[in-house]
This record gives structure tokens, C-alpha cells and sequence, in this order.
């Protein structure tokens, strides 16, 4: 069987190499079933992207044998447990980098305690280009 046969003859067809389509590769993989991925670009998406991992995908990844890696790999919840809306960062005026709210995020703060009880793990944050060369 030739190469390009092989291509067209599998099971699963993934298309797409970010997280979910890696993240699918990697679970057929560990049940026995073949899949192709294909990608539309040669390296990884260049950008930051996507850069919260939520406490459910982390159950999943922990499934792939991934957990320590994506652990190192990201900022701990405490320094991600809150979100600010400012003006801009900083500027040549008073107008520049006012605070104009604040708020817990991500399972942080009072919403912490029911965060923690539906999942061993908390939200990550590991922007995509990070995460990508780990499932890949």
C-alpha cells in the first residue's frame, strides 16, 4: 500500500493541529484507533491565542499523561484569580491607567470554594503557543 493510500484508508480523519485536534490525536491514540491529523501550517499558530485552560480540559489532559508538563508550563491560580479593567496601561496623561473595576476570575476569590469542589484541578493560564508544543 502506497503512502497516499495509506492517507486515504484510516478511521479518523482529524483536521486541524491546535489543541482540540492534538488533544483527539493523542485520546484515539491511547484507545487503539488509528487517525490521520492534518494541518494547514508547518508549525505552530505563531500566536498567543486561546491562553485559559479550564479545570475540565485539565481533567482531560491528565488523561493523556499530560498533567506535570501542563502544570510547569503555566502560571498558577493565584496570580490569575482576578481581572482588572483599566483605561489602558499607561499613557502620557491622568486618563492613562485608571482603574475602572475590578473582579474575581477564573474560580478565584469568593467563587474559589466552588471551583475547587467540582475538580481536583483550577482554570490555567498557558497561552496556545505554549500549549501546543506540549500535546504536539
Amino acid at each position: 500500500m502506497s503512502p497516499q493510500d495509506a492517507r486515504r484508508n484510516v478511521p479518523v480523519l482529524i483536521v486541524g493541529g491546535g489543541p482540540a485536534g492534538l488533544t483527539a490525536s493523542i485520546l484515539l491514540s491511547s484507545l487503539g484507533i488509528k487517525s490521520l491529523l492534518v494541518e494547514r501550517r508547518t508549525g505552530g499558530s505563531g500566536l498567543p491565542k486561546a491562553h485559559i485552560v479550564s479545570p475540565r480540559s485539565m481533567e482531560i489532559l491528565a488523561q493523556c499523561g499530560l498533567t506535570e508538563r501542563m502544570l510547569a508550563a503555566s502560571s498558577d491560580h493565584e496570580y490569575m484569580s482576578q481581572v482588572a479593567w483599566m483605561t489602558s496601561c499607561a499613557g502620557p496623561t491622568e486618563l492613562h491607567g485608571v482603574e475602572l473595576a475590578r473582579g474575581d476570575s477564573w474560580g478565584g476569590g469568593q467563587e474559589l470554594l466552588v471551583s475547587t469542589s467540582a475538580s481536583p484541578y483550577t482554570h490555567r493560564n498557558l497561552p496556545q503557543i505554549h500549549l501546543e508544543p506540549i500535546l504536539r
